[in-house]
């Protein structure tokens, strides 16, 4: 999961396709797919590297 096609989903985007309705039904939903954000840069790179670290940061802000 990447930040672009997070945001394309919660714009309605899909390829070349544009129907301006997000995926996303509820919070929920938008929530439990933005939280593969947070485990993929976890995953996926050193502890303590700079996307780590601006990933938790982003956790944290998002979690209020």
């Amino acid at each position: 999961m990447a930040l672009k096609k997070l945001h394309n989903m919660v714009r309605g985007i899909s390829g070349r396709s544009f129907t301006g309705i997000s995926e996303f039904k509820t919070w929920e939903e938008f929530e439990a797919t933005a939280s593969l954000l947070w485990r993929n840069a976890y995953l996926f790179n050193e502890d303590e590297s700079e996307i780590f670290l601006i990933a938790r940061d982003l956790e944290v802000s998002a979690l209020g």
